[in-house]
């Protein structure tokens, strides 16, 4: 924990510079971190997201990584690439679920391992992943937890081939999670990857240069 901290640290000016968007030579690559990653300015649903983060937070089995902020960056990430669909892995007390629901009333959402019941037309609960991606594989993959779960790599590297944008929101919850991500980033030869060895976001399009930004988020 210790490393890890003094880590960060060590990597912090490189981080406040790079999400400022200094040194970033990528139109795309600017125009995400500076509009999307490190936009402070209030979206419509901030409200609704804080108030239901703070009825979880009086629950004593809320997820502990699972922030208010995170939980912004999410929707922002969400809504800046608008896909049609989304399978979402892991518990997550409802609250990236209703965040998705806060971007479009037309997305398809797949989960697996999810708990928090959603009587919406758009919400699909599947016992199996290979029933959360039976017709194709979603335009985004968000993985809050793992749980052991050895189905979720090949998934993740078919989400790779298939070009889709997969969301890590709790990178520090476990080592294994944090091995899933590293797995995952080494699974590709093409796309960016940014984060903050929290969160973290790979956008796996082939007509991006394979780059890393590492940012103070």
């Amino acid at each position: 924990m210790k490393l890890g901290w003094l880590k960060r640290t060590l990597k912090a000016p490189a981080r406040i510079r790079t999400g400022k968007g200094f040194g970033v030579h990528s139109p795309f690559a600017y125009a995400f971190i500076t509009r999307v990653l490190r936009e402070d300015l209030p979206f419509y649903a901030y409200s609704s997201q804080k108030s239901r983060y703070r009825k979880v937070r009086k629950n004593a089995v809320h997820h502990p990584f699972l922030t208010l902020k995170r939980i912004k960056l999410l929707f922002r990430t969400i809504n800046y690439f608008s896909p049609e669909s989304v399978l979402q892995i892991g518990s997550d007390n409802g609250l990236v679920t209703s965040a998705l629901l806060d971007v479009s009333s037309s997305m398809k959402i797949s989960r697996y391992g999810c708990d928090g019941d959603f009587l919406s037309s758009q919400v699909k609960d599947c016992r199996t992943l290979s029933g959360a991606t039976s017709e194709q594989i979603p335009d985004i993959v968000i993985v809050v937890t793992e749980n052991n779960d050895k189905e979720i790599l090949p998934v993740l590297c078919k989400a790779v081939e298939n070009e889709s944008v997969i969301i890590f929101p709790c990178i520090d919850h476990n080592p294994q999670i944090s091995m899933l991500w590293d797995s995952v980033n080494a699974a590709a030869n093409y796309g960016m990857t940014f984060t903050n060895d929290r969160f973290g976001i790979l956008v796996a399009k082939k007509k991006l240069p394979r780059q890393k930004y590492t940012l103070w988020l």
